[in-house]
């Protein structure tokens, strides 16, 4: 998957989050959330996915010089968010200390990081195309 598909698609992801958690699906309090205890996002987890989301939609129709560094440090902070979620319970004003919440950080930051360090088909086109051994 490439950087393009990881921004678009994740993006979308962490925006329906952020609705989710704005229309009390998901939060904004564990009382509020359907699931309960299992799963709820506070105001600041929705701002941050919101956010996030919305930066890697803009990033997804950027050329792939923007997009690639976007995507990987994503990445990088999603790990790092699911990291500190193991040992702290407020990263960054949010409460990152459900196991979902870090499960589905840790797997979006190594999808990422995944999709960064993937080759587009597009650039592998562009830089067979350019071999002064092409039509020999």
């Amino acid at each position: 998957m490439c950087p393009c598909e990881f921004a678009r698609v994740g993006g979308g992801i962490f925006i329906a989050l952020a609705i989710l958690g704005l229309f009390r699906v998901l939060g904004p309090t564990e009382s509020a959330s359907m699931l309960g205890g299992w799963l709820w996002i506070d105001f600041a987890e929705i701002t941050f996915d919101g956010i996030l989301g919305t930066l890697l939609i803009v990033a997804s129709r950027a050329s792939a010089s923007v997009e690639r560094p976007v995507v990987l440090l994503t990445g990088w902070l999603l790990l790092a968010l699911a990291g500190f979620g193991l040992f702290n319970d407020d990263v960054l004003l949010m409460h990152v200390e459900r196991p979902l919440q870090i499960i589905f950080y840790f797997a979006m930051g190594v999808w990422a990081l995944l999709a960064g360090f993937c080759k587009d088909k597009q650039e592998e086109r562009e830089n067979s195309s350019s071999s002064p051994y092409k039509n020999i």
